[in-house]
């Protein structure tokens, strides 16, 4: 009989502010969050340029912006979904037990 060892679930999303969009892209495995990325664009001249990543994973957090970028506001945006996904997945743990 077959036995599920592992479970990964991989979801996208997105969050616009302004004219700068956050594609969000994260994995959990086994009901945990195991890394979480981030593309941050901005609209300037009706073209989208990819203006920052970030990526979090078993703690570590790497970014890499434009220098002309001020990745701070960038940053608290990050930590903002990084907290809605993590009260996201507590939620739905709760619902399977």
């Amino acid at each position: 009989m077959l036995q599920i060892t592992n479970t990964v679930t991989t979801k996208d999303g997105q969050v616009v502010i302004g004219n700068v969009t956050y594609a969000i892209n994260y994995s959990i495995i086994n009901n945990e969050l195991n890394s979480i990325q981030c593309a941050i664009s901005s609209m300037s001249d009706n073209q989208f340029e990819q203006i920052g990543f970030i990526r979090k994973e078993h703690g570590r957090l790497n970014t890499d912006f434009l220098d002309r970028v001020a990745p701070i506001e960038h940053l608290t945006v990050f930590e903002n979904i990084v907290k809605e996904v993590e009260a996201d997945l507590l939620a739905e743990t709760k619902k399977k037990q």
